[in-house]
């Protein structure tokens, strides 16, 4: 080899390009083959073909991005859960929120609004979405008033001062004393005594005619509960032989988390599912909630109230849970949310509950 340098290939008969030739006959198709295979890979990837088509200068999202940020028009999600499809614990529904001020007149909304405002030159509470009269504190220290919201003198008495005052003095007063809205008033040296009694429980003993303030009713509770105490002495039932009773809630647990169904189940007002093999317990009444099933999830959870839902186990003084108040109206269970007006759930009255 000699000259320019450049290299040049002979054949076994000493013919230059020989072998070349030969390769180029053997390996021609296995190489166009291969391109025609990495051409139609790299033209053809598509959401189709389990890959992802993107224009020039965009990136590809990274490991675990669902795309959530396309737009509906791109066929992406807007990050909500479909309630039609979700069916598991993991999948979280946003329906549509729908005010519900039908029949309301003040209040929540329950999407974050309210249905109006009362006018506090006539009403003093929204209780139950509705404007009315709430006693308030004054009347701690009054039996009366020219409205009527701390009550109304019997006749033959007047209300003086917001207190009750016989119109022709003591002379109309029985010896023992009487009971007006909850005090005891009673004369001594013609002048007359009012006594506030808790929670305005006063009662005329029948023996000796004499007014007095009574030790308040116990008020039992087993409203949303299937067992454990009733505060009063008294139980709201046991449980069976294979769960036990969480007297915190009065609800049913099972022993095992394999009792417990996927769906869950309510055990009065209290929600009791399982996850990683232990059981939960969530009680709805917290929250101004009950226990129902959920059409969105397929599963019981806490969900709200309805109209139809009657007023059952709920006394009729009501109950107060967590600040809500549950009471009985038409026959079909109401709810206040007291801390939605400042206010909050309490015994009024020996048998009278209210958001004040």
């Amino acid at each position: 080899m000699s000259g320019s340098g450049k290299a040049i290939l002979f054949g076994n008969d000493g013919t230059p390009g020989a072998t070349c030739v030969k390769f180029l006959v053997f390996f021609l198709p296995v190489l166009l083959l291969a391109c025609l295979l990495s051409s139609c890979n790299e033209e053809n990837r598509n959401p189709d073909g389990g890959e992802e088509v993107f224009d020039d200068g965009e990136e590809p999202p990274e490991d675990g991005d669902d795309r959530a940020d396309l737009d509906d028009e791109d066929g992406g999600s807007d990050g909500q859960t479909d309630c039609s499809i979700a069916d598991t614990d993991d999948d979280i529904c946003f329906p549509p929120c729908v005010p519900q001020c039908e029949g309301r007149q003040c209040g929540r909304d329950e999407c974050g609004g309210t249905c109006g405002t009362c006018d506090p030159s006539v009403f003093n509470t929204c209780l139950g979405h509705q404007c009315g009269y709430l006693e308030p504190p004054p009347c701690m220290e009054s039996n009366c008033d020219v409205f009527g919201i701390c009550g109304n003198c019997p006749t033959g008495w007047s209300c003086y001062n917001t207190i009750c005052i016989p119109d022709k003095g003591c002379s109309e007063v029985p010896i023992g004393g009487l009971c007006i809205n909850g005090t005891r008033v009673r004369c001594e040296a013609d002048r007359v005594i009012v006594t506030f009694c808790p929670l305005r429980n006063c009662l005329v003993a029948d023996i000796d005619n004499q007014a007095h303030c009574a030790t308040p009713d116990c008020l039992p509770n087993c409203f949303g509960r299937e067992c454990g105490p009733d505060g009063c002495g008294g139980d709201c039932g046991s449980c069976g032989y294979s769960a036990y009773c969480l007297d915190e809630f009065g609800s049913c647990v099972p022993n095992s988390s394999e009792e417990v169904p996927i769906t869950g189940y309510c055990s009065g007002h209290s929600r009791v599912f399982s996850n990683n093999c232990q059981v939960f317990t969530e009680n709805c009444l917290e929250n101004g909630l009950k226990c129902g099933w959920d059409e969105c999830s397929s599963s019981f959870r806490c969900v709200p109230w309805s109209a139809g839902d009657f007023c059952e186990d709920l006394p009729e003084y009501g109950q107060c849970i967590n600040d809500f108040f549950y009471y009985c109206d038409g026959g079909v269970i109401n709810v206040a949310d007291c801390q939605s007006f400042a206010s909050q759930c309490a015994r009024t009255g020996n048998r009278v509950l209210q958001c004040i």
